[in-house]
Formats: C-alpha cells, sequence, structure tokens
C-alpha cells in the first residue's frame, strides 16, 4: 500500500474513469488487488466507512456491500488482497487493533483481530497474499512493525522486521521465494527487509529523493525485480533497484497540493496505479511496459571513441584508460529512456548476470539516453577500466527501459574481443654506430625491437634529422610487424654527401602502447668520390704568330655526388697571365666566370690576351653554354674567335669552367687556351701553368 498525493500524471500513464470516491475534506486512502479479471480498489471515505470497487475494464462496479460503515474516528486506511478465490480486507479499527474479514460470497466475515488497542493512533494494517499464505502487516501502539501469517483458524506470529521514529505505514511483497516487508523507519527513509527462514534480514534503504518527510511506501516483484512506490511532497514516484542503488520509473504524478495515499499492483502484463489526487478524488491508471529491443551495432573503440579496437585485438584501452564500448538501441515504445548495461567477463568465462542488475566487477550501467521515437534507434554508449595486462575478455550490451524492464543482450561476438596489453616496448638503435664515418649515401638504420609479455608484434618509427635535437627532421619513415626481439629497418631515401645526420627510433606495439624516442645517433656519409685526368699534362702551342692560336686538353672526371660537379681552374703560377724568360708577359682576358666575353681577332691590343673556356655542354648549369657562348649550343667551331667567349685566369681565385648538374661516371671536358700576343709582344718563350681541380656539388 501506498500512501500520499497526486494532480499532475506522468508520461506513461494512462488513466481510466475515477472510481466513485466522493471525500471533500479528506485524502481518501486506497489500497489495489487483482483477482485476474477485475483490478479490485478499497478506500477510506471522511465518514469513516470501508468501501469497495471495481474495474471491470470499461467501468467500475461495487458488488459488495460497505466492509465497515460510520465506525470510528479515524481514517480506516484500509488494505485489500485476493487469495485465489476470495478478496479479503484489513482496517484500522481507530486505535492499533487491526481488522481482517473476507468475503464468503454472502456477507464480510470477521477473523480474528490482530494486535492489542494501545491508544489513538493507526495502525497502520496492510495485507498481502503471495506463496500460498495470507501475511497481514501493522505496526503497535511503540511503533515496531509486527507481521502475521493466517493459518486458516489464526494469526502465527513471524516477528518483527524493524520499528520507526514515526507511523510505520508497513507494507509486504512476494519474490517468488520470501516474504519481503517495508515500512517508515524515520522521516523521509524507507527501510526494506527479508523474511530468510524465521530471521528478518535487513536489505536496502530508500530515502525520498525530494528531501521532504514524505513516508508512505508500497513495494512489489515484477519477476526478480524489486519495485518501491513512494509518495513526495506533491506526487508520487515509483522506483526499481538495480542490484546496488534505486533508480527512478515514470511517476504516477507530480506538482500535487494533498496527500495521494498511492497504490501499485501488478497483473502480470499491465502495471495499475492508484493515487489521491485534487480536489480530495482518487484516479487509476495504468501502464503497459515493454522490453527494449537488443542493441545493435555494437563497436569497441580506443578512449577517443574513433579509432576502433578490432575484435580480438591487443588494446592498451580497457585497463588504466577506458575502451569505449558502443551500440545502438530502440523500444517499441515512444518517449523512451533506455539506460545501457555491460557485462565483462574473461574469455574463458560464460555470460550469467541478468540484464539490469549490478555485479560487481563484471556487470553495469551507463548514462541514460533518451529514445523519443518508438524504432528508432539511438546511441547508448558505455565504456570500461580495470582490465588485466596479459587477459583477454568478452562483452556484451542491453538496455533497460525507464520501466526498469530490460532487453536482450548482444554480445560482440569475438572470441575474444578484447586482449589487454599495458606494457611499454623498446625500440634500441643499432646500426649505424654512433658518430659513424664513411657511411653511405643510401644507408639502412636498425633498431632491435622488444616487447615485454604479453609479446606482441609492433611497429619501429625512425626519425632523420639536421641537428642533434631532432628539432629538424628531414626524413621519417616505419618499419611494421616486427617481432619482439627481432630487428626493424629502414632505409631513408639518398642523403648528401658528406654530411653529418641524426637519428632516433621509437617503438609501437599492437596494443597502442608506445615507447618514448631513443637517445639520439649521429653518422657522418661519405664525402664525394671524385677524380680527375688530364690527357696531356703539358700543351706546346708552338711558334705563336700574331694571330689566334687555340689548344685543347681533355680533362675525364667521374663524381659520385648526385648533385654534380664544378670544374675549376686556377692560375698556377700565381702570376698575372703567361710569362717570358725574356722578361715580357701576355695578360689573362679581361672576362670573369660571371660575365664572360669575347675579344676581336688578332685584336689582343697592348701586349696581347690569353683567355680559357670549354668546348662541351652535356649537363652545364647557371647558363654556361659551350665555348661560354650562348647562340649555339651545339658549339662554335675551335677557332671561331668572334662568337666563342672566354674568361682570363686568376692567380687567387679559381675560375668556374664547367657545373654538372647530375652523378658522372665518366665525363670528358675539353678545356680550350686561346693566345693571342700583342704586336708588340717580344719573342720569347712564354709559359702559363693552370689547375684543374674538379668539387662536389653544391
Amino acid at each position: 500500500m501506498l500512501l500520499h498525493p497526486v494532480t499532475a500524471r506522468a508520461a506513461g500513464w494512462t488513466t481510466v474513469t475515477n472510481p466513485p470516491v466522493t471525500n471533500t475534506s479528506i485524502s481518501p486512502v486506497q489500497d489495489l488487488a487483482w483477482d485476474g479479471s477485475t483490478l479490485w480498489m478499497v478506500w477510506g471515505t471522511e465518514t469513516f466507512d470501508v468501501l469497495v470497487s471495481g474495474w471491470n475494464g470499461t467501468s467500475w462496479t461495487s458488488p459488495y456491500p460497505a466492509v465497515v460503515s460510520g465506525v470510528g474516528t479515524k481514517n480506516k486506511m484500509p488494505s485489500i488482497a485476493w487469495d485465489g478465490s476470495k478478496l479479503w480486507v484489513a482496517y484500522n479499527d481507530g486505535s492499533h487493533i487491526m481488522k481482517v474479514v473476507y468475503w464468503d460470497g454472502a456477507s464480510w466475515v470477521a477473523v480474528p483481530d490482530i494486535g492489542v488497542s494501545g491508544g489513538a493512533e493507526y495502525s497502520t494494517p496492510d495485507i498481502y497474499y503471495g506463496g500460498g499464505n495470507l501475511y497481514a502487516a501493522r505496526q503497535d501502539a511503540s511503533r515496531v512493525v509486527n507481521v502475521v501469517r493466517w493459518n486458516g483458524a489464526s494469526w502465527t506470529a513471524l516477528g518483527s522486521p524493524g520499528s520507526g521514529t514515526i507511523n510505520t505505514y508497513p507494507n509486504l511483497a512476494w519474490d517468488g521465494s520470501n516474504l519481503w516487508a517495508a515500512w517508515s523507519s524515520a522521516s523521509g527513509v524507507t527501510s526494506i527487509s527479508k523474511l530468510v527462514g524465521a530471521t528478518w534480514t535487513p536489505q536496502m534503504t530508500y530515502t525520498n529523493p525530494d528531501g521532504t518527510s514524505a513516508n508512505l511506501a508500497t513495494i512489489f516483484f515484477i519477476g526478480s525485480r524489486l519495485y518501491l512506490a513512494h509518495d513526495t511532497i506533491d506526487g508520487a514516484t515509483l522506483a526499481w533497484w538495480d542490484g546496488a542503488q534505486f533508480r527512478a520509473a515514470p511517476a504516477m504524478a507530480t506538482g500535487q497540493t494533498v496527500y495521494g495515499y498511492a497504490d501499485v499492483e501488478w497483473t502480470g502484463t499491465r502495471l495499475w496505479g492508484a493515487w489521491g489526487a485534487d480536489p480530495m478524488i482518487t484516479r487509476v491508471g495504468y501502464a503497459d511496459p515493454v522490453a527494449p529491443n537488443a542493441p545493435s551495432a555494437l563497436g569497441q573503440f580506443e578512449a577517443d571513441a574513433v579509432t576502433a579496437i578490432t575484435a580480438g585485438a591487443w588494446t592498451r584501452f580497457g585497463a588504466a584508460t577506458a575502451a569505449v564500448l558502443n551500440a545502438t538501441a530502440s523500444s517499441s515504445a515512444p518517449a523512451e529512456v533506455l539506460t545501457p548495461w555491460t557485462e565483462v567477463r574473461p574469455n574463458a568465462a560464460a555470460f550469467a548476470n541478468t540484464c539490469g542488475q549490478v555485479v560487481a566487477g563484471s556487470s553495469w550501467s551507463g548514462t541514460p539516453v533518451s529514445a523519443p521515437t518508438a524504432g528508432v534507434g539511438v546511441a547508448v554508449p558505455g565504456s570500461v577500466t580495470g582490465l588485466t595486462n596479459g587477459n583477454a575478455y568478452a562483452w556484451r550490451r542491453c538496455v533497460v527501459g525507464a520501466w526498469g524492464f530490460p532487453g536482450a543482450w548482444t554480445a560482440l561476438g569475438g572470441a575474444p574481443d578484447l586482449r589487454i596489453d599495458t606494457t611499454t616496448p623498446t625500440a634500441a638503435p643499432t646500426a649505424p654506430a654512433n658518430a659513424a664515418t664513411g657511411v653511405s649515401t643510401t644507408p639502412t638504420l636498425a633498431a632491435t625491437y622488444t616487447d615485454p609479455a604479453p609479446a606482441t608484434t609492433g611497429r619501429v618509427d625512425f626519425d632523420l634529422c639536421s641537428d642533434a635535437t631532432c628539432a629538424t627532421v628531414v626524413q621519417s619513415g616505419f618499419t611494421a610487424g616486427v617481432a619482439s626481439a627481432a630487428g626493424a629497418t629502414w632505409a631513408p631515401t639518398t642523403l648528401l654527401q658528406g654530411t653529418v645526420y641524426y637519428w632516433r627510433a621509437k617503438a609501437t606495439d599492437s596494443a597502442n602502447n608506445a615507447s618514448g624516442w631513443s637517445a639520439i645517433r649521429s653518422f657522418t656519409t661519405a664525402p664525394p668520390a671524385l677524380s680527375i685526368n688530364v690527357d696531356a699534362a703539358t700543351v706546346d702551342q708552338g711558334g705563336v704568330a700574331l694571330g689566334d692560336t687555340v689548344s685543347v686538353v681533355t680533362a675525364s672526371i667521374t663524381s659520385d655526388d648526385p648533385d654534380g660537379y664544378t670544374l675549376l681552374a686556377t692560375d698556377a703560377n700565381d702570376s698575372w697571365g703567361m710569362t717570358c724568360t725574356c722578361g715580357s708577359t701576355i695578360p689573362d682576358w679581361t672576362g670573369t666566370d660571371v660575365a664572360p666575353s669575347v675579344w676581336g681577332a688578332a685584336a689582343g691590343g697592348a701586349g696581347g690576351y690569353v683567355g680559357v673556356s670549354v668546348l662541351d655542354t652535356t649537363g652545364v648549369l647557371d647558363a654556361r653554354l659551350a665555348k661560354w657562348g650562348t647562340a649555339n649550343p651545339a658549339g662554335w667551331p675551335t677557332v671561331d674567335v668572334t662568337n666563342n667567349r672566354y674568361t682570363g685566369l686568376r692567380s687567387s681565385t679559381s675560375t668556374t669552367l664547367h657545373q654538372v648538374g647530375s652523378v658522372a661516371g665518366a665525363d670528358t671536358v675539353r678545356v680550350a687556351w686561346r693566345t693571342t700576343p700583342a704586336a708588340s709582344t717580344p719573342p720569347g718563350s712564354y709559359v702559363g701553368s693552370v689547375q684543374l681541380t674538379v668539387l662536389g656539388r653544391p
């Protein structure tokens, strides 16, 4: 029996025609019983009558006379029960005597009273039929709850589950095996106990969620789930026990100004409720709770809820950091609230928990989710932590509706779903050796991957850097699928020659456990392999007439520098032009290697000129074409002094003759000297010494 007020009806409850309650000054007190076809209601009137009426599906009928009429000065606070063949009614006589009657088909027949008169307090009676027995509960003058069982001729005491500091309003329920009792033990607090054998065993307490002193509660079972209906300051709430706490179900009423003294009856398919409402009337309504649909679209993710964890894969998530376990669920009822429940078991253990029941360490609930539209799925997320390194697990998801009705479980179905690995692997660089020199420009970097138990394959990442702190990474790569204690290698693209590089390695296992970067190592690539040979160390131009004489030396050049090479010429005598033992000089032409130029034929001018050029075009960079010319890339004839451009040699700096932009396996470069003595040049033996040098680029 539940007692308290109601005016506004919450979603999920549908009212029927109001029963024939006509109170105007005292809140009606009502109780319900179901006989398999008719819902019976008993209530007390303000003239101290106890009346019974039944809802036949379309209207209220009153085939029974008043149980008692106009007796006493107290609200009778009646209770009603159906024992499978007849109705029983209990009511307060105005003191602490509990009156009990049954309908024998013709009249109400009294059985022995329960209790001893002890003053003007209510006995707050309840009568209940369950497990083949009729039970009754009342409080005595000291507010101690007493429970008895009817043996067909008398009442047998079953002891007391407890007492209260206020009127206790006891209420009884049967779970299929045991008798339960609930009573108000303190202001706003309901205590609940179970009779085990001959001993009452405390189970749980319920505290009024609105923080008020409202105290009247009804308990009942749907299957193995315990429900509690409780009055509040402005209505009547409904809650169910999940094994660890009470969870709210849709309330019967809110927003009231009178006590509702509500009661709830489960018929096996429908939930009926009766409650007092403004102004001093009784409303009766029903709800048809349904179980939600089984979840679908199960998925497991890392903590970011985006990165999927493949079923059966190793993962570090689910231990200290949560693994996100998602699903979609729906209900055939509109305006539902679905609470996701998750069960996680070691892979070798069978699933065993009931949906909606907390079992420490294996099943729990998530955050309730609104499902406004019938049949339309909504995300019902969850997560798991606390799993143990090295172990494998399976999980499943169900949802419980707002009424506490559980749906079916759906398992992800992996074998297993999660393998937990929280150990951190390492990557130890092995080659090249630290500070190695002469390393190939196409090196292979190597590191050893090690993963402690549970050993899993992983990947090794490599960074190749240009500085000792790896602030600038010039190349990076990785090798995947590396077994523990095995080596991993990675080959960067071709590097510069003669250059210092720095590198490091990092390990990540298949569970996404990552090491830090290793200590940074260095190596230096080998310098370019360059060579130059000339076909003649000495060139004799013979007797030079007052004209132009051009001679050619062929240089064979090889270079493995990927950027090519630069050919330089320097006046090895550290002198100006060509000198003669006669004391005279033929000076260098004034053109430079940046801007080579042409001097006219036989127009050397005072003292004449000496210049140098090249006769080859292959691979030429920096706009230098054959013979320094620009108009004929194929090259002008060697003796063409009109178009060929020359530069003079310098003794203090090198002259750039030729540049090639790629590897030279064997280049042939012809270097030409042009000598044009002036008319005033004294005869004699003129000698010049030129040094050719080849360098790698850049």
